[in-house]
């Protein structure tokens, strides 16, 4: 009787749950949660400018059984994973190119890549081809190799202004990024690795000297080239004695 007698507003009210104590609540919270820590995370925003950017730390996300991270290291990828995405801005010595780099959100935000050398300067990672090694250009006195122009102007089809995906593995005496390379496809797995795609056409040998890098998948590479080699494709198809870009750098050396 006493309670009927009290106004509704003074009445003691059960608190709503919580929106995310729901079912609703929990599952937005699951699909959220990452996108926000993707989304702001240092990693999709951070740009490499040059090879010199890409520190052990860094080296050891991409790499399985790469450099250790030292103790202050931030990087929560497990080795060998993950790869660097950019626009290619030149070709250089037919089994190297520039990249610029171009993080998640500068893609999807679609940032401006510089177009003119003076803008570029100082802004580009040199990346080199790893496992490959392609038919010398003409420098330091030599003469240019037999099918070094063909294999530039393949490479320059293949990634010149291009989206490409690079998997460093380790920093050169040259200051390059020995590099896994991807291109997009049309066709699954929707990425093709250049470095193997290379060999099979013909415009490369396996690159066998000290410090090779493989990321795991010599026998692919080596294959494609064996393939080249029985179908005669690229500069197998010559009929005389080639000479590798190897013994070509020794017989320079000697000169």
């Amino acid at each position: 009787m006493k309670d009927s007698l009290v106004p509704s507003v003074f009445k003691k009210r059960e608190p709503s749950p919580s929106f995310f104590a729901t079912p609703q609540g929990l599952i937005t919270a699951l699909l959220t949660t990452p996108l926000l820590y993707f989304a702001l995370h240092p990693r999709t925003w951070k740009r490499y400018k040059t090879a010199e950017y890409v520190t052990p730390d860094v080296l050891h996300r991409f790499k399985p059984n790469g450099p250790k991270p030292s103790p202050s290291s931030s990087s929560t990828l497990p080795p060998g994973q993950g790869t660097l995405a950019g626009k290619c801005t030149s070709v250089r010595d037919n089994d190297n190119f520039r990249l610029y780099h171009r993080p998640f959100w500068h893609r999807v935000l679609r940032f401006r890549v510089p177009a003119t050398q003076k803008e570029l300067k100082d802004e580009t990672i040199h990346v080199r081809l790893a496992g490959v090694d392609a038919p010398e250009a003409a420098h330091f006195g030599q003469q240019a190799q037999p099918y070094s122009a063909e294999a530039k102007q393949w490479l320059e089809q293949r990634v010149m202004e291009k989206t490409v995906f690079v998997r460093p593995l380790r920093r050169d005496q040259y200051g390059r990024l020995v590099s896994m390379v991807w291109t997009r496809s049309l066709f699954p797995p929707f990425r093709r690795n250049v470095n193997v795609d290379m060999l099979r056409a013909g415009w490369a040998v396996l690159y066998t000297a000290t410090g090779a890098e493989y990321d795991g998948m010599y026998e692919e590479l080596k294959q494609a080239e064996l393939h080249a080699r029985a179908t005669r494709r690229g500069m197998w198809a010559s009929e005389k004695p080639l000479v590798s870009p190897g013994e070509h750098k020794k017989a320079g050396r000697k000169a």
